[in-house]
């Protein structure tokens, strides 16, 4: 089996950029004597001239960026993922390193490449406008001016255009949306009642590369360790998509679970498998708002935690449990005696 991965060498395009640079810097040094001098008296000619040739030296060093990020043969594999548990320092360390890692096949939308080539076209036209209106001593700058910019400009560019450009393998190595992953953990992180969360992530490896995808952030329940949990997912930052809370079930209850969605924005119960048996519950923390939306990710955790508490007290009374409701601010609800409510999994928010 061939490698998934072929890198071509990147030599002949080093060569042509330093190539370019050396010529650029000659071009810019003539420029700023001979055509500076020519139309000292014409700023508006100075100025239009100046912007083309900056503009076109960037495009030419936006090519020849695209160029070598396309210099990949990428052939992919039959990728088998497996869920894999991370803390969200390990998620927020791998955000950090992977685009580095693997820099020649992700694109990269690096701000501050993208706006020096701007900024540097600004300050070439900036310059020769001011040297030609306002400040002519300023002209006698110009041409050391433009012996730096042209190929400062040139490299600026290829660098922008190899970070921005994506490649046959970008759609397998690109990062699924991790940053907003992680905001959503440190949010649920501070709601009462939860105690640990991280975030799960499919992972799929060979050869050595690594590829990550549907990242979704896991919020245990405290005092129902291994039984309750909340799984939120999420398209954006500051909000989330999809939320979904579990309760295991036991010898004598079945699992149980509720769901909330962006396009339905109320809670859903399940008891057990029966889907003929979903209906629509309340949110036992009481506020302002009859449906929460995908920014009220407090609201909408303290709820999906709550939901779990109050289906765990019908299975049985526990004062940590209720001390838990209350943190939440939904009011603790009556518990009858166990042999009473065997085969009853209602929490009451119907």
């Amino acid at each position: 089996m061939s490698e998934p991965i072929r890198y071509r060498p990147l030599s002949s395009v080093r060569a042509v950029t330093v190539l370019c640079a050396l010529a650029l810097t000659y071009l810019g040094y003539v420029f700023g004597t001979q055509f500076y001098e020519r139309y000292v008296a014409e700023p508006v000619v100075l100025a239009a001239a100046t912007l083309g040739l900056v503009v076109l030296v960037a495009l030419g060093g936006v090519m020849l960026g695209r160029y070598a990020k396309n210099a990949v043969e990428y052939h992919s594999p039959e990728w088998e993922y497996t869920t894999v548990d991370m803390t969200t320092d390990e998620v927020a360390a791998l955000a950090r390193s992977y685009p580095r890692q693997y820099v020649r096949l992700v694109p990269n939308g690096h701000m501050v490449a993208f706006y020096a080539p701007l900024l540097l076209t600004l300050f070439a036209v900036g310059v020769v406008a001011y040297a030609s209106t306002v400040d002519t001593l300023v002209g006698q700058y110009i041409p050391i001016v433009f012996a730096v910019v042209l190929p400062l400009q040139l490299a600026l560019s290829v660098l922008l255009g190899f970070l921005a450009t994506s490649n046959a393998a970008s759609p397998d190595f690109t990062l699924p949306l991790l940053r907003e992953a992680l905001w959503l953990a440190r949010q649920q992180q501070r709601v009462p009642g939860v105690e640990r969360v991280y975030i799960a992530i499919d992972r799929a490896q060979v050869d050595g590369l690594s590829v990550y995808r549907k990242p979704k952030v896991i919020a245990e329940v405290k005092g129902l360790h291994g039984s309750a949990r909340v799984e939120s997912i999420s398209d954006e930052k500051g909000a989330v998509r999809q939320v979904i809370a579990r309760l295991a079930g036991d010898d004598t209850h079945p699992d149980v679970t509720w769901w909330w969605t962006s396009w339905e924005r109320v809670f859903t119960k399940r008891v057990g498998g029966d889907k003929d048996g979903e209906y629509y519950v309340r949110n036992p923390v009481p506020s302002e708002y009859e449906e929460l939306g995908v920014k009220d990710v407090r609201l909408l955790t303290m709820n999906a935690v709550a939901l779990t508490l109050q289906e765990a007290l019908q299975r049985g009374e526990r004062d940590d449990l209720q001390e838990a409701l209350h943190a939440l601010g939904a009011a603790p609800i009556p518990v009858r005696p166990v042999a009473a409510t065997e085969g009853d999994n209602t929490t009451g928010t119907e």
